[in-house]
């Protein structure tokens, strides 16, 4: 009778359903495709199929936009390559970003390092990267939720340092 009673705990008797609406949202993002939309603007993997696309004039806009926006900045500083030195190679990556309707809003290209091919001790001596803990998030919709209020997502495009 014990065995039978842990077994009750153990595996409730509801009905099981098919996996509804949002499995196939999540499904379809996961693939690159926008749930919403219908997956007629691929996002390019790589320089090539980007510049060689049909929407190529959009994303080499897009590119511009962004080396512009880097420039502008200061981000980096051109110097000399020292002797023995491998510089670490970028690379492009590109999103579509669409409204609430799955429809495209604009094409965003951003350049990245491949710091994945970095060694500690030989291109970096500290590892540092400024992330909210999720007891921090956690407090913070807390309290936006108690008081009522309204929580905002933004992307900081091209701010100026000082």
């Amino acid at each position: 009778a014990a065995e039978d009673e842990t077994a009750d705990r153990r595996y409730p008797n509801r009905a099981r359903r098919a996996p509804g609406e949002w499995y196939r949202a999540n499904m379809a993002t996961e693939s690159g495709e926008h749930p919403k939309g219908s997956g007629e603007h691929p996002e390019p993997q790589t320089y090539q199929k980007a510049v060689g696309g049909e929407e190529s004039l959009l994303w080499r806009r897009s590119m511009d936009e962004e080396m512009r926006s880097l420039l502008e900045n200061g981000t980096w500083e051109l110097v000399e390559k020292p002797e023995g030195v491998k510089p670490i190679p970028m690379k492009w990556v590109y999103k579509i970003k669409r409204d609430a309707l799955g429809n495209v809003e604009r094409y965003k290209s951003r350049v990245v390092a491949k710091g994945y091919l970095q060694k500690q001790g030989i291109d970096f001596e500290e590892v540092y990267a400024p992330v909210s803990k999720h007891t921090t998030l956690r407090a913070l919709l807390a309290v936006v939720a108690e008081r009522n209020l309204e929580l905002h997502q933004l992307d900081v495009n091209g701010v100026p340092q000082r």
